[in-house]
């Protein structure tokens, strides 16, 4: 039997488990978990140095209809109404935000501002 053709079924979580990060994640080695497929997860079996880096409708397509990134979505929104746009800008990038997006941000509902902050490439990709 080659690997890959048994396929695992991967049940959302319940409770507290299902927001568990990725590092926390089993590996099935013939079915890996979709998302962290998607987003250029190496395999468990060998080593990785690098990460492999790239950029495919597919991962934009999970971060705006997936339903985990969603609800991250919905949490955030409530980030921005108690804390603001300021302060849920530098959660997800770790800097202060310019007079500029800011402004861009205000114009937006908050849950559209919380998408847009989660899906930024500086949010995603850090280095």
């Amino acid at each position: 039997m080659r690997v890959g053709q048994v396929k695992h079924p991967w049940p959302v979580s319940k409770g507290g488990d299902r927001y568990r990060r990725g590092l926390y994640t089993f590996f099935f080695r013939g079915s890996p978990h979709p998302a962290l497929t998607v987003f250029d997860s190496p395999d468990s079996i060998t080593t990785c140095t690098r990460r492999l880096r790239s950029n495919t409708p597919l991962q934009a397509l999970t971060l705006l209809n997936d339903t985990a990134f969603f609800e991250f979505a919905q949490a955030m929104e409530k980030l921005i109404a108690k804390d603001g746009i300021e302060m849920a800008f530098r959660r997800c990038v770790a800097r202060k935000p310019a007079a500029k997006e800011i402004e861009r941000l205000r114009k937006l509902d908050s849950l559209t501002a919380a998408r847009v902050l989660l899906n930024l490439d500086e949010t995603i990709t850090r280095e």
